[in-house]
C-alpha cells in the first residue's frame, strides 16, 4: 500500500513537471484548431446586381397586381403595362424613359416614387387630378412601394 502511494505520488509529480515545461506539449501549425474553409464571398458585379434589381422587380409585379382592399382594386386595374393602352389611367409601358423625362432634374425612380405617394403633383395631361388614391403611402411599406418602382423600371 505504502508502495502504491509513493508511485501515486512519482506519477503526480511527473505530471506537474510536465506541464509546466515549454516542450512537453510542442505547438506545431498542426495542432492548431484551423478556422472552417468558408465560401468566399464574390465581389459585387453587374450580374448579382442585375439578379438584385429582377428579384425586386418580380416582388414589385406581385404587389402592382395584388387587390388592395383599402381601396377595392390593384394598380393593374387602372394601369396597363403594354402598348399605349389606356384603361384608367395612362398605361405604364415605357415608364422608366418618360419618367426622367417628366420634371427636369428628377430621376425617373424619384418621379415614380412620387407619382405613387403623391398622385396629384404629377397629374398626366389627359387624366384626371384626384382619380388615383391618395393612400397608398399608407396601404404599401417603403420597401413595396421601391418594389413596385423596380417593376415598372423593368417595363
Amino acid at each position: 500500500m505504502k508502495l502504491m502511494r509513493i508511485l501515486l505520488l512519482f506519477l503526480v509529480a511527473v505530471l506537474i513537471a510536465a506541464c509546466g515545461r515549454a516542450d512537453a506539449f510542442p505547438v506545431t501549425p498542426t495542432s492548431v484548431l484551423a478556422r472552417p474553409t468558408e465560401t468566399p464571398i464574390p465581389e459585387p458585379n453587374a450580374d448579382l446586381e442585375a439578379t438584385a434589381v429582377a428579384q425586386e422587380a418580380s416582388l414589385g409585379q406581385a404587389n402592382y397586381e395584388v387587390m388592395v382592399a383599402e381601396v377595392g382594386f390593384a394598380c393593374s386595374t387602372c394601369h396597363a403595362v403594354e402598348g399605349d393602352t389606356v384603361l384608367v389611367g395612362p398605361s405604364l409601358a415605357g415608364i422608366a424613359e418618360r419618367a426622367s423625362e417628366r420634371v427636369d432634374g428628377e430621376a425617373a425612380y424619384d418621379y415614380i416614387y412620387n407619382s405613387i405617394v403623391n398622385p396629384n403633383d404629377y397629374v398626366v395631361d389627359g387624366f384626371v387630378e384626384g382619380l388615383m388614391p391618395q393612400t397608398y403611402a399608407d396601404v404599401f411599406s417603403e420597401e413595396e412601394i421601391d418594389q413596385i418602382i423596380h417593376y415598372l423600371l423593368s417595363l
